[in-house]
């Protein structure tokens, strides 16, 4: 062992050796130095100053910084961006809508259709704040941006998304009717799609769907899409009775606020009185959409009237088979001493008044297809209606049911009305729409007859107004219900009557000055409370202010020479120059 370690350290001592530098270690290694050095970091954007007097939330962001943050991929981003934008408007509506409106617009109808629920929501806040404080006349050039998104909601395969689109629909009929209504073509349809599929084999028979994963029943999914239908249809209508007046050249409304249009002027002697004799429509906005398109106006709005035909002959059935799934389940008949009737549930009282109203407008609509419609649907409307008249609401059917918000506000006003009142009016209105021949069922014809004097005798609801004037404007002005029904029709007469004199409403003057102007209803002179509404009519213009309609519906009785008026009149006349 000794030798061979004495060898192999003869051998390693033999090799050559690399000198190496000596390390030499500090006194103090293991203290750590504290001391650091500090360098600025110069950014070109934080140079520039802020813009003076630009508008800034609470958090310093301007409209720009804002709108950028609306494309941000986090929702929390773009809430925040939402809520902004909502106090910017708030506090500089002109300033903000007067540069950036088209910006708003878009930026806010694009996250309409965004999956998170909040951002939706304060996009539609937003939406509404913009649109309720400009004219409709600025929002029309990017009103078919708006359009674009709301056909892509409705259409949208998220149901929750579908629900906010009615939401943004309902925003647009608020702050824009005239331009949701001229643009509806594109629109209704998408309501059938939300309700409805085609048939198999069918290019134009629907059938209702069924909405199994979703957290609205079937019925309230419905109810819920046909009372925005209804909104839209009641819009319609007021859009073509406002381009019938502007084509007919006649005063306006005097709801409308123009500036030409005044009611009442005030003479004085020491100045002169300027009163305009020019149409006020010149004044008004002209809504061209088709400017552009190749054909005249005519061959356009026959194409419209054939569109509607055609989607009122898809609709009906359907609303027929809501309300049959609803009736065949949910309705009852009663009975008492005097009257059977037939006995509702609160969700079938909803689902007739709803589907009731939808038709009524879809009539006002069709004037000149009323005939061709009704035979189309006389005996459906009859077994499924008229059958079970009058209905009453059992208030004891949903009792310890928890209801859903969205339907609460409309259960809780049927729960103030049992009686169905504006349900049984609407199906008074139908029925003298649908038979103006009233023998063909003269004990029905009699009964709804009846139901309208008693609702006369204790008209208090104001929410059943409009149907009872409809109901009433109908019986009245029909020469035909008065050969069927003449002594009773004679009571609801000398009711209209009194209440007129009670009140002196517009609408009933307005139907009894349509009496006086019917040619086939010279008989009703005859009649002491006629006679005696016509002798008081001179004394209207004795009253500081006289509404334009009245001075208009006064001139056609003196135009047409009518004797009772004339006298009258004449008599009457230094009271109203003086």
């Amino acid at each position: 062992m000794g030798g061979r370690h004495k060898k192999f350290t003869r051998k390693e001592k033999s090799k050559v050796k690399l000198k190496t530098k000596k390390t030499v270690l500090t006194k103090a290694q293991n203290v750590t130095d504290t001391s650091f050095k500090v360098r600025k970091i110069v950014l070109k954007e934080q140079l520039k100053s802020a813009v003076l007097n630009e508008p800034q939330t609470r958090r310093n962001l301007s409209v720009k910084e804002l709108l950028s943050r609306l494309r941000h991929y986090n929702s929390s981003m773009q809430k925040s961006s939402l809520v902004g934008l909502q106090e910017l408007v708030t506090q500089h509506s002109e300033e903000i809508l007067g540069l950036h409106l088209s910006e708003l617009i878009e930026g806010t109808a694009r996250l309409i259709l965004d999956q998170e629920n909040d951002v939706r929501k304060g996009a539609l806040k937003l939406l509404n704040v913009v649109l309720t404080q400009v004219p409709e006349s600025r929002v029309m050039p990017f009103f078919n941006v708006l359009l674009s998104y709301l056909n892509c909601g409705m259409t949208h395969i998220h149901v929750s998304i579908q629900d906010d689109s009615l939401a943004m629909l309902d925003t647009l009929l608020e702050a824009t009717p005239l331009l949701v209504s001229a643009n509806a073509d594109t629109v209704l349809c998408n309501f059938l799609d939300m309700i409805s599929s085609l048939k198999p084999g069918s290019s134009s028979e629907r059938t209702l769907t069924m909405n199994l994963n979703s957290r609205f029943t079937s019925v309230a999914w419905r109810m819920k899409v046909l009372h925005q239908l209804k909104g839209l249809l009641s819009a319609l209508v007021e859009y073509k009775k406002h381009q019938d007046r502007k084509h007919s050249g006649c005063l306006a409304h005097p709801s409308e606020n123009t500036a030409c249009l005044r009611d009442s002027w005030t003479w004085k002697e020491d100045s002169e009185l300027h009163i305009p004799v020019y149409n006020h429509h010149y004044r008004d906005t002209c809504y061209l959409p088709n400017v552009f398109s190749v054909g005249n106006s005519s061959d356009e709005s026959s194409s419209e009237d054939k569109h509607l035909k055609k989607y009122v002959k898809v609709l009906i059935p359907l609303l027929i088979e809501t309300w049959r799934e609803v009736a065949l389940g949910q309705v009852c008949k009663s009975s008492n001493n005097e009257v059977s009737y037939s006995l509702l549930s609160l969700e079938a009282a909803e689902v007739l008044k709803c589907v009731l109203e939808v038709i009524q407008l879809l009539c006002e609509l069709l004037t000149s297809e009323v005939t061709e419609f009704i035979t189309a649907h006389r005996k459906d409307f009859g077994y499924l209606f008229f059958h079970g008249f009058p209905y009453s609401c059992s208030q004891r059917h949903e009792e310890g049911v928890k209801v859903r918000n969205d339907m609460r506000k409309q259960k809780e006003c049927l729960n103030k009305d049992p009686r169905c009142l504006s349900q049984n009016l609407a199906i008074c209105h139908l029925f003298y729409c649908f038979y103006d021949d009233h023998n063909m069922d003269v004990e029905l014809s009699s009964l709804m007859l009846k139901y309208v004097k008693g609702s006369m005798r204790n008209w208090k609801e104001q929410d059943d107004r409009k149907q009872l004037m409809q109901v009433l404007r109908h019986l009245l002005q029909c020469p035909k219900c008065w050969g069927c029904h003449g002594t009773n029709l004679r009571k609801v007469l000398d009711s209209t009557v009194a209440h007129y004199k009670k009140t002196h409403d517009q609408d009933l003057f307005e139907i009894l000055s349509g009496l006086s102007l019917t040619a086939g209803l010279t008989h009703l002179y005859r009649y002491a409370s006629f006679q005696e509404w016509m002798e008081s009519l001179p004394d209207l213009l004795c009253s500081p202010t006289v509404p334009a309609t009245t001075v208009e519906i006064l001139g056609k009785l003196a135009c047409q020479n009518n004797p009772l008026f004339c006298k009258i009149l004449c008599q009457k006349l230094p009271d109203i120059l003086s």
